[in-house]
């Protein structure tokens, strides 16, 4: 079984020497074209490593053929790779890359020699698609080699099989490394990436990727005694087909492999409002391309939002009347083939404790004292805590959602930080997470406290995630 190349050279006086380089043998041939000379002692040949780090030289008389062959003298050495040499065993053993020397002598006239230079292991090897013989009829086309640059392409999910073909030096086709298992485990195979390369022995494997957008280095590498034959194929992988649709929030800055977690978009008061889009994804999540005409909405038609829809494809989200828990944006797709997506929706508040009357006299100022506007919008508070005629201060804050326990607690602090009332808020504005109370200007023990700057802080557990919510704390002025 040949395995390398027939190296061919000439002497002077027509001799022809030849090597045949097999897997793990080198046949010598000396041929003495002609008979125009006689070598009644036959021909000594020796034989080394090029490699002067590396020394194996042994030396061995060739055997001359009969008939028709008389002016034949072959030997079948044999070589293998080894990590050190052993002198006159009559083998040569070779570091993976180094090649050989061989030369010719007569030992009758010891300096009629001819020298020969010879590679070792010339095997190559090439990537199909096809099983088969490469030489058939059509001929088959191998994939371009990675060095090329040119990749082949193929769809996210998919499956390629790939081939690996090896040739000598004469470029002819090893079939028995498609029939022979002990040769066929010679092969193996490595990819870069998340891709697969299935089984990873043997002459043929599968490929298969579903992270798209990426050029993947899929490599088959021969090994015999150490020596390492590679060859490799670029594969780029494209996305599926559309499978649904992703909300995204920047599109300069898409994953192209992965659906998008936006988490909770939060709109706030006096806050320019959020831009978003839509992009098609396939079903392994990779980015195929930007949706360009989804419809957009708000579940229930909840009207804490407004939504504008763009030329692009694109939504604004702006706030609308009111806030609280966590509302969804929709996206569908208009022909109902790709699935949609939602996003969550906070609309929040101010945030900021307002109180008013501010300064207050305890027993005098009255509800009624605050602007129409004021009493308009937090009517549900005044009137459940005794109605505008009711004297005192109207203490409130808007939540980001709704208060798990229906009310926050209240603590009232003097100037030097002594607690002068604990209580909790009563009431809150209908259709938002806006809640409040009526301070009478009294402590926990009933009694008026005195003119001073007092501090209120107010907190709460909110309702659907659980997160404490705290303001920052008010000042409030009493009077006398």
């Amino acid at each position: 079984m040949l395995h390398g190349r027939d190296t061919l050279a000439s002497s002077t006086s027509s001799t022809v020497n030849e090597a045949k380089e097999f897997m793990n043998n080198l046949i010598i041939v000396f041929n003495n074209t002609g008979g125009l000379f006689n070598y009644p002692n036959g021909v000594i040949v020796q034989v080394m490593n090029t490699d002067s780090t590396f020394t194996d030289i042994e030396d061995f008389r060739l055997t001359r053929g009969s008939g028709s062959n008389s002016n034949i003298y072959t030997y079948t050495f044999p070589r293998e790779i080894a990590g050190n040499a052993v002198l006159n065993d009559l083998k040569l053993q070779h570091a993976p890359h180094d090649s050989i020397v061989l030369i010719f002598r007569n030992p009758d006239i010891p300096l009629d020699t001819i020298r020969l230079a010879i590679p070792f292991v010339s095997i190559s090897m090439r990537l199909y698609g096809q099983a088969g013989n490469p030489f058939g009829t059509p001929p088959l086309t191998p994939f371009p080699a990675a060095s090329t640059g040119t990749a082949i392409t193929m769809v996210a999910g998919e499956e390629r099989d790939i081939f690996a073909k090896l040739f000598d030096a004469d470029n002819n086709w090893l079939s028995e490394y498609e029939n022979v298992d002990s040769l066929k485990s010679m092969i193996t195979w490595t990819v870069n990436g998340t891709a697969t390369v299935t089984p990873a022995v043997g002459n043929t494997t599968k490929f298969r990727a579903t992270a798209a957008h990426i050029t993947y280095l899929v490599t088959g590498t021969h090994t015999l005694h150490g020596f390492k034959t590679p060859a490799s194929v670029l594969i780029k992988v494209d996305p599926a087909a559309p499978k649904g649709l992703d909300i995204v929030d920047n599109i300069e800055k898409i994953d192209l492999n992965n659906k998008t977690d936006l988490g909770e978009i939060t709109i706030e008061k006096d806050k320019p409002p959020i831009k978003l889009w839509a992009v098609e994804r396939d079903e392994f999540g990779n980015f195929v391309r930007i949706a360009q005409d989804p419809v957009w909405e708000v579940k229930d038609g909840d009207t804490r939002v407004n939504i504008t829809t763009g030329s692009d494809g694109s939504v604004l989200i702006d706030r609308g009347k009111g806030a609280g828990n966590e509302i969804q944006v929709t996206v569908k797709d208009r022909a109902g083939v790709l699935d949609g997506d939602q996003a969550p929706v906070v609309v929040i508040g101010d945030l900021a404790v307002v109180a008013g009357p501010v300064p207050f006299i305890p027993g005098k100022s009255t509800i009624g004292e605050l602007p129409q506007q004021v009493r308009t919008y937090y009517k549900d508070i005044i009137d459940a805590n005794g109605g505008e005629g009711k004297s005192g201060v109207l203490i409130a804050v808007e939540s980001p959602r709704v208060i798990k326990s229906g009310a926050l607690r209240v603590v009232i602090y003097d100037a030097v930080g002594n607690v002068v009332l604990r209580t909790t808020t009563k009431g809150k504005v209908a259709d938002t997470p806006t809640y409040g109370f009526i301070w009478d200007g009294k402590n926990n023990r009933g009694r008026a406290v005195g003119p001073g700057t007092y501090l209120v802080k107010m907190s709460g557990v909110q309702e659907d995630n659980g997160v404490k919510f705290q303001p920052p704390p008010k000042k409030i002025g009493v009077a006398k």
